[in-house]
């Protein structure tokens, strides 16, 4: 498909009709030209995020490789994911955390139904409210499971052969669908010092002037 060719002097709105810059608003101009400043250093500074996360993963990852396969550091074995490195002073910090989704597949019911029968066990035992924690854990909420309630569930340590039987069958109804890595920065001034997160988010950035514009200004006094 060829780009459609906007004759000088005319601009195209976004339903398609085309404009003459002359009779554009002062402020659908003011608007225009705010936008197409912005967005040219808006999407570098994306690269820059972006390829700077890839070298962080791949970077993490070769170390925490190395260390195991040169160091032998136990530590780094058994990791799922989560896997922190802080510097020899003790005032950096970077940390690589992965997040699972859970989700649940169509054998939950029977999971469910499991549940009920040990539900009904302990009602006799212990009275009503020993078998809120199972229902509350198959609440659902918007139609769906709270995944995070079904794995607490599973985190119980209790004997009782139905409760073995419908743990079994729980964990074999959860699976992971997806994982999303995440990793953060932290720095402190001392060792006795709590952590302060150094955010990469744009919504999370305190407003810092320029560096040009602050000596600028400080001219200017």
């Amino acid at each position: 498909m060829s780009e459609i060719q906007i004759p000088e002097g005319y601009t195209m709105r976004a339903n398609g009709d085309l404009v003459k810059l002359d009779n554009l608003t002062a402020l659908e101009r003011e608007e225009d030209a705010l936008v197409k400043a912005l967005m040219p250093e808006a999407q570098r500074l994306h690269r820059e995020l972006a390829e700077f996360k890839y070298k962080v993963m791949h970077w993490v990852e070769e170390t925490i490789s190395r260390c195991i396969r040169e160091h032998g550091i136990k530590r780094f074995e058994k990791i799922k994911g989560n896997v922190a490195f802080t510097t020899v002073d003790g005032n950096y910090r970077v940390e690589r955390a992965i997040s699972d989704k859970i989700e649940a597949n169509s054998s939950i019911e029977a999971a469910r139904q499991l549940f009920e029968q040990y539900a009904l066990v302990l009602e006799k035992q212990s009275g009503e409210d020993a078998k809120e924690f199972i229902h509350s854990s198959f609440r659902l909420n918007k139609d769906q499971y709270v995944t995070s309630r079904l794995v607490n569930l599973l985190n119980k340590n209790l004997n009782h052969p139905l409760y073995k039987q419908a743990k079994t069958a729980l964990q074999e109804a959860l699976f992971v669908s997806s994982s999303k890595a995440y990793v953060r920065f932290y720095i402190r001034n001392t060792k006795d010092d709590s952590w302060t997160a150094m955010p990469l988010q744009f919504s999370s950035i305190a407003m810092a002037e320029p560096s040009s514009e602050k000596s600028a200004n400080e001219e200017d006094e």
